[in-house]
């Protein structure tokens, strides 16, 4: 089931069901997309659900309590998330986290749950019945499109253009070096937050063309666009979620055949030295990000061509979904008939 309201569809097999997208955005999501979730399963009865929306947990405890097997799976650290975001008033972040993690507190324990990071666990030492999938992309997917030509000088982002993933950073440290005389583009895929969309620098760079907002793409689309970049950035804030969570961008980047240049959280930290595939830099210093662009912009054939299979190796052996669906269907194999490991 979605809620994207492109209608209903039938994908390799799998039957999409559309809800429809409610026309009182989130509240109108949380109250009535609920209640169509609820509704749908009743209906259809099927041998598990599966959701990652956190706003569906009452949904899942219902579920559970009528006999439906549920699985949570958790892609991200929802009460941490919450006291970061900024369509949440300031004063009202807190009091929303503990309301959360209470819910969570009641629900949580009648679920299978899946976590897609290690570091989750410590916050959650009470659950019982979890497994580890970590999000890594499908390499061989992705890195079909790694022999897309590299366009020169261009700084791509795949992601939620936030300005707590650092998207005015990188638009300041390419906007320096343009005034340096470098030819410095930046392509964002994503959905582009109000607060961005309003800022003067990111205004301005759109406007005169070196900054280039897609808006959201369908997986290959974007992976197409990204592939063509000089190197790929994932300069995140320091923001808890983001600290302890790796982002999957980073992965695609890698399977694309992309250098990175990547915020030096020790997460990130050990992928990109260990596999030799890029930088890091602190969160915000708009110097440092201008120069290691200039760094990968100005190397040798031979350097670039060194660091981009670099990359690709590590992604294909290390951090690819392979290895991680066979986890998930052990997990499900444990609980549901007819599925065998």
């Amino acid at each position: 089931m979605v809620a994207d309201g492109l209608g209903n569809d039938k994908v390799q097999g799998v039957e999409i069901f559309d809800l429809g997208v409610s026309p009182m955005g989130r509240l109108g999501r949380l109250l009535f997309g609920s209640i169509k979730v609820a509704f749908r399963c009743l209906k259809f009865r099927p041998d598990v659900v599966h959701f990652h929306d956190s706003e569906l947990i009452i949904v899942g405890l219902f579920l559970r309590i009528v006999g439906i097997p549920v699985v949570y799976d958790m892609h991200e650290n929802v009460p941490e998330d919450v006291k970061s975001k900024t369509w949440i008033p300031s004063w009202l972040r807190w009091p929303v986290a503990f309301l959360i993690k209470t819910i969570e507190r009641i629900a949580l324990p009648w679920f299978r749950v899946v976590i897609a990071e290690d570091s989750y666990g410590e916050f959650y030492p009470w659950l019982k019945k979890t497994t580890i999938v970590r999000n890594y992309p499908d390499y061989d997917r992705i890195e079909r499109f790694s022999s897309i030509a590299h366009k020169e000088y261009t700084v791509g982002y795949v992601g939620g253009v936030t300005i707590c993933r650092g998207i005015l950073v990188v638009a300041q440290a390419i906007s320096d070096l343009r005034e340096k005389g470098r030819d410095v583009n930046f392509l964002c895929i994503g959905p582009v937050q109000e607060k961005v969309k309003k800022d003067e620098l990111f205004v301005k760079g759109c406007t005169e063309g070196w900054i280039v907002a897609t808006g959201r793409l369908m997986g290959e689309d974007a992976w197409c666009q990204v592939a063509k970049c000089k190197v790929g950035v994932a300069v995140l804030q320091n923001e808890p979620n983001y600290i302890r969570s790796y982002p999957t961008k980073l992965f695609e980047y890698m399977s694309l055949g992309v250098p990175v240049i990547v915020s030096n959280f020790p997460l990130y930290e050990q992928v990109v030295k260990e596999s030799g595939c890029g930088f890091c830099i602190e969160p915000g210093d708009v110097a440092t990000l201008s120069k290691r662009i200039c760094d990968v912009i100005d190397m040798s054939e031979y350097e670039y061509d060194s660091m981009v299979a670099c990359g690709q190796e590590s992604a294909r052996e290390r951090y690819c979904w392979s290895s991680e669906a066979t986890v998930l269907i052990d997990f499900y194999s444990d609980f549901l008939p007819g599925i065998s490991k």
